[in-house]
């Protein structure tokens, strides 16, 4: 892919903006993103909360989830990484059949893996959300990676929807941006799982950024606003604050 057969940005943006009304009407549905110090700040005990909610979301309707989420947080012990860490054997054989969560006993103990792996990243740079600020802001695929090798059911669009959720700037491979990244010049396959294709993306994400000097979530949430269902604003709007957060 060359960069000269990308199309610019600003011709991105006029497109979302004619199908979704107004620049406002786009910019009330972007994703938070965290400067370096309120990053840095992310207790893990969040971390872990919105890996585990990602994790159980994936092929769960997530309002089951969102209805079940104060048992969540009793079950889980309010995400106390090391509380969960000492706790014996014998109590994560117990979640896998307590009405107050989803008894789902892989996503059960990836948040017991999840736990020791935001352990571990603390013990080596003090603490997770340390370690997401001193990741090079140009290697987002990197991130994908490594949460896909070091973390529990992170992979694909599960860690990407966490990043999202912690506030780390990264884009989401949906659907709709796939589509978008095809139509607007950049040479990838619709299933969007190989390394090549991710990194092709990443060189189009880098050179758009450079043309707007938008954080990299908000070109990916513009980018799906020029494909797929044009939803009513209030929808997207809706969507985005239950499932989250924001």
């Amino acid at each position: 892919m060359s960069k000269s057969a990308l199309r610019p940005f600003d011709d991105i943006l006029t497109t979302a903006i004619a199908r979704k009304g107004s620049m406002k009407k786009i910019e009330s549905t972007l994703p938070k993103v965290k400067k370096t110090k309120a990053l840095e700040k992310i207790s893990d005990a969040d971390v872990l909360r919105a890996m585990t909610r990602t994790v159980f979301q994936a092929g769960f309707r997530w309002s089951v989830i969102d209805a079940k989420w104060q048992g969540f947080e009793e079950v889980f012990k309010h995400f106390d990484v090391n509380d969960l860490l000492f706790s014996p054997p014998e109590l994560w054989e117990e979640m896998c059949s307590d009405a107050r969560i989803v008894r789902n006993g892989q996503k059960i103990f990836a948040t017991r893996d999840n736990a020791q792996f935001i352990y571990e990243i603390g013990q080596e740079y003090g603490s997770f959300g340390k370690f997401l600020v001193q990741w090079p802001a140009d290697d987002f695929v990197g991130m994908f990676q490594f949460l896909k090798k070091r973390g529990a059911r992170l992979g694909g669009a599960t860690g990407q929807r966490c990043l999202r959720i912690l506030g780390f700037d990264a884009p989401i491979f949906s659907s709709d941006v796939v589509a978008a990244l095809i139509g607007n010049g950049v040479d990838v396959k619709p299933a969007m799982t190989s390394l090549r294709d991710m990194k092709a993306a990443q060189v189009a994400f880098q050179q758009w950024q450079q043309e707007s000097g938008l954080p990299l979530s908000h070109i990916s949430k513009v980018l799906s606003y020029t494909a797929g269902e044009n939803y009513a604003i209030d929808e997207i709007i809706y969507e985005e604050a239950k499932h989250h957060g924001q």
